[in-house]
């Protein structure tokens, strides 16, 4: 039987989960502190209501805009293929130009020579699908990245907040796992499709030898095969074969064995959490954000702050607060346990497990003592992140990070917080911490860390593909092969949201709570 009940949630750092979709430059313009989402057939319509005579000019000027901005992309690429550095930024500068003054209020003022309708269209709100505080305008022109909405209006989907539920449950789990759980992680476990994590580092690891040593020999053409053998074998593991699906396997699949000749533990009708349904976002007070989302690193070699921007994007601001409704299926877990449904194999031990509760309580104890075990879950988990963050920052100067370290100060004491949605980063999305606070499994995260190149950058991963004939880069690639990968410092960055190239504020943080905010009451 379903009881709805609900969660809480209040947004302590800017949040973002996108559409898929991009606003052009064409589609937004800044204004004063504000970037202005235009409503593109709101203004058209009063465009030509005082301009009947503009239609055709104002095709032409975007036909002939196109046009110029082919043409720059066009010459930008013979200049990349030439090496030509100058016409290179001369035609990529052009083209930032064009992109630039191709909106409709450019349009008004200096095709139509029409000041006042480019005021007018930036002043009513009814020619703005929207207008949000933006943090800082994005060097050049950038796309945008839309934060999820339905008729304009934010919301947070279900299934980012189980995820993010998801992994905190897992993290509770992994890093006590002993036992044969434990052996069944590391090794599989017959007449199943457990087949462990060590096989697939152990056979990458081989490969890398491999290469290691054809390499020291110097036959390209062994070193081209060795090295096009370990990329396929990582392509195959991180598309097909992923340890992380082993872990969901031991922590939440109950098999289904019965008339099967292998027992499956990732079949979604026995996954533990399809007893947990979680609503998207129901009530709310919402705030957007415009700013640009940046990675930060510290340069080894000059100790300095490195900043490298990713994404300009839509945000849910910090301070808006929504709920959600959660429901434990009570009814489902009574029909396994006296057996009134086939499959469900291993179910009270991992039950148990997960949520640290007998699962033969009364249905209004067993919902009520899931959803507080679900929540005691994100607070420990929560916890374990922000010691990870605070860790991380400790490489900084305070000045560099002083808005960073003092989030993370004046955080909540024993709150439980959340982390979901886009770059919310590598500890908030994986089992990882859970691996490095098991005695029995942190000596396989550096191997999980080496397998998957989970510590190199695209330039050094594609090092690795092939042979190299210039001494250099050979003495790199074997390097970059013989590394030992150290997960106290990883990740080495952060993807933050940034002011001026300086951090602003980390992205993805809610506050969780069993009763309503103070605006709910």
């Amino acid at each position: 039987m379903y009881r709805m009940h609900k969660l809480y949630f209040k947004t302590l750092s800017p949040i973002h989960i996108g559409t898929g979709k991009v606003l052009e430059p064409f589609d937004y313009v800044f204004h004063q502190e504000k970037m202005i989402i235009l409503d593109q057939q709101a203004c058209l319509e009063r465009m030509f209501e005082k301009h009947p005579e503009s239609v055709d000019h104002y095709v032409n000027w975007i036909h002939d805009t196109v046009n110029r901005m082919n043409n720059a992309k066009s010459e930008a690429r013979e200049a990349r293929r030439n090496r030509e550095r100058k016409r290179i930024q001369q035609y990529n500068q052009l083209l930032s130009n064009i992109r630039k003054n191709f909106n409709l209020i450019y349009f008004c003022e200096h095709e139509l020579n029409d000041r006042n309708l480019a005021s007018e269209i930036l002043k009513n709100s009814k020619y703005h699908k929207n207008a949000i505080f933006a943090i800082d305008h994005p060097t050049g022109t950038r796309q945008l990245r839309e934060m999820l909405h339905i008729n304009g209006q934010p919301y947070v989907p279900g299934s980012s907040l189980k995820g993010a539920i998801r992994t905190a449950l897992a993290h509770r789990v992994v890093k006590g796992l002993s036992g044969k759980m434990l052996d069944q992680l590391l090794k599989g476990k017959p007449g199943t499709n457990i087949s462990g994590i060590l096989e697939p580092l152990q056979k990458i690891r081989e490969l890398s030898q491999k290469a290691i040593a054809e390499i020291e020999k110097g036959n390209e053409q062994k070193i081209n095969q060795t090295l096009k053998a370990l990329q396929n074998e990582r392509r195959f593991r991180t598309q097909k074969k992923k340890i992380g699906e082993e872990v969901e396997k031991i922590v939440f699949g109950c098999g289904d064995g019965e008339k099967k000749k292998i027992e499956k533990f990732d079949d979604p009708k026995f996954d533990l959490l399809r007893l947990i349904k979680i609503s998207d976002s129901l009530d709310g007070e919402w705030e957007l954000l415009a700013g640009h989302l940046t990675s930060f690193t510290r340069n080894n070699r000059t100790g300095q702050l490195s900043a490298q921007p990713i994404q300009y994007c839509q945000f849910l601001d910090e301070g808006s607060i929504f709920s959600v409704s959660i429901e434990v299926d009570t009814r489902l877990i009574s029909a396994i346990l006296h057996k009134r449904v086939k499959g469900w194999n291993y179910f009270e031990e991992k039950f148990y497990n997960l949520f640290k509760i007998d699962p033969q309580l009364s249905e209004e104890q067993l919902e009520r003592k899931v959803i507080e075990s679900i929540v005691k879950a994100i607070r420990e988990f929560g916890q374990a992140v922000v010691e990870k963050e605070k860790e991380w920052l400790k490489q900084f100067k305070t000045h560099e990070m002083h808005r960073l370290h003092n989030f993370y100060e004046n955080l909540p004491l024993d709150a439980a917080l959340l982390r979901i949605g886009f770059s919310s980063g590598w500890h908030s999305t994986t089992v990882g911490l859970a691996l490095a606070e098991n005695p029995a499994l942190s000596e396989y995260l550096p191997e999980i860390i080496y397998a998957f190149n989970l510590d190199l950058i695209q330039n050094q991963e594609k090092l690795l593909k092939r042979a190299e004939r210039n001494r250099n880069r050979v003495e790199q690639q074997l390097r970059l092969l013989k590394r030992s990968p150290r997960p106290k410092g990883f990740p080495r960055s952060r993807r933050l949201i940034s002011e001026n190239k300086r951090p602003y504020s980390p992205v993805g943080w809610l506050q969780v709570e069993l009763t309503p905010y103070a605006q709910y009451n």
